[in-house]
């Protein structure tokens, strides 16, 4: 199993086996609040995309 140095640095790793993806009309690169930003950045930057970050909540059930 690869290490990486940095979030950064495994973006980069992940953006080479992405790189098909690339191509498709409309791509866009989705970074996760709290830690997968960082990552997606390098995605994004490597592939040249937009990249957009999702911020998930919790959902709360009553009586859970």
């Amino acid at each position: 199993m690869e290490r990486f140095k940095d979030r950064w640095q495994a973006g980069e790793r992940l953006a080479e086996e992405l790189r098909d993806y690339q191509a498709l009309p409309g791509a866009v690169v989705l970074g996760l609040a709290r830690g997968g930003v960082v990552t997606a950045a390098a995605v994004a930057k490597r592939l040249r995309l937009p990249l957009d970050v999702i911020c998930p909540r919790k959902i709360s059930a009553p009586n859970n």
